[in-house]
């Protein structure tokens, strides 16, 4: 992708967030506004970076995440609703008695 092309999106991106364009900072949010994003606290969007899983940069002492690149992360590590339902220990043992259908 371009860089025309990722400020184009993070664009779009930040229009259907809310977001408002002042200038080129908004194509970069704090942690704390990409915690409040993601509806997680701003430890764990610094866990995050800190491990690579959330690409950030710095400017100056400053951190910023792209909206790009939070968007990736969320594509990334989308799962559909039935993935977040815990099973109880009685189906998970139907499921192996029965095996795979």
């Amino acid at each position: 992708m371009t860089v025309g092309e990722r400020i184009e999106h993070a664009r779009r991106l930040a229009a259907e967030l809310g977001l408002p364009l002042d200038g080129l900072d908004r194509l970069a949010v704090p942690p704390r506004l990409a915690a409040r994003l993601l509806s997680v606290s701003h430890s764990q969007v610094e866990k995050l970076v800190a491990r690579g899983e959330l690409p950030a940069f710095r400017v100056g002492r400053s951190v910023r995440i792209e909206l790009v690149e939070l968007v990736d992360f969320m594509d990334r590590n989308r799962r559909t609703h039935k993935d977040f339902r815990p099973s109880s220990t009685r189906a998970r043992a139907i499921g192996l008695i029965e095996g795979p259908r």
